[in-house]
């Protein structure tokens, strides 16, 4: 009599971005919910909405198989996190320029950089304006507690390049 041998069933795995867009909007929530983030619920579904829009129309234009919702929901929750402006259109072109550089900016068929702070760096290098904005400027970035050169913005997408 042969013994046949069950390989055990193969471990599930599971996609990572699955946990960051969860922990993610958790921080969002969060954030938004009990600290106050000044962030309006509008502007995080601008921001949302354009991500994936640019995510289904960049997947049309290079033919790929089929869209995946995941990685964008990541950036745009991540600039949701990050980004602040009070000009709408400054929110939908940065949704576009974080998402569009992850199908412009290739090397061997993945992304070069991280597209949320790529998205971030041409924002910032386009406006001129990086910290200490008031609210209602075209301002691409506001922190309350640095004040970061847009030039030095650079160093935060720099090492990707390396890796």
């Amino acid at each position: 009599m042969t013994q046949t041998r069950l390989s055990p069933a193969p471990a599930r795995s599971r996609d990572p971005r699955l946990y960051q867009i969860a922990v993610l909007s958790c921080l969002l929530v969060y954030g938004v919910g009990r600290l106050h983030f000044d962030v309006a619920v509008g502007r995080i579904w601008l921001t949302l909405a354009t991500c994936l829009a640019t995510q289904y129309l960049c997947t049309r234009l290079w033919a790929l198989p089929r869209f995946d919702p995941r990685s964008p929901l990541i950036s745009g929750l991540s600039l949701c996190l990050l980004f602040r402006t009070g000009l709408p259109v400054m929110a939908v072109a940065t949704a576009i320029v974080t998402v569009a550089s992850k199908f412009l900016l290739r090397v061997d068929g993945r992304h070069l950089f991280n597209p949320t702070n790529v998205g971030l760096v041409v924002m910032m290098l386009a406006t001129g304006q990086v910290s200490g904005c008031r609210p209602g400027s075209g301002a691409a970035w506001r922190s309350s507690r640095s004040c970061l050169p847009a030039w030095e913005a650079w160093w935060s997408i720099a090492p990707r390049a390396a890796t």
